[in-house]
């Protein structure tokens, strides 16, 4: 049902998420003409299409996610699915970040919000999962005492 605890942490979740869409990563004081990401002075999610990708598919199955409330089984799949997208993106994030932008990083950069968000959406997610666990074992118990 949606007034579930597992419900609440799943819109949280979606929410961290989709605050990504508004927040950068890092930043620099200033622009770099020769970056691919620091064109304009910020590296933010809309700066590479695989980010965008990867995060908006988490975001997608993180959503579906929380209308599959009747069937526990595929909500479990889809937040583990999305957990992986996210780890996925974050991951190719750093990656990109550490073997592109070497010299923007040797500028000085502005940690930004963007850093925090997916995380915080793994810890969601990972109790909205530990609590869904908690009502397929309590109906798996019920059914045995029928």
């Amino acid at each position: 049902m949606l007034q579930r605890i597992q419900t609440l942490f799943l819109i949280l979740a979606v929410l961290a998420l989709g605050a990504l869409a508004v927040s950068p990563f890092l930043s620099l004081a200033q622009p770099l003409e020769a970056s691919v990401f620091f064109r304009d002075g910020i590296f933010d999610i809309h700066d590479h299409i695989l980010f965008m990708v990867l995060f908006s598919l988490a975001l997608l199955l993180a959503l579906i996610s929380i209308f599959t409330y009747r069937n526990r089984p595929l909500q479990l799949k889809l937040n583990s699915w999305s957990r992986w997208a996210v780890l996925l993106g974050y991951a190719s994030l750093f990656l990109w970040l550490f073997l592109r932008e070497k010299e923007a990083l040797a500028e000085g950069f502005q940690p930004g919000l963007g850093l925090i968000l997916p995380p915080l959406f793994w810890i969601l997610s990972l109790f909205a999962s530990r609590n869904i666990k908690k009502d397929e074992n309590l109906v798996k118990s019920m059914d045995r005492l029928r």
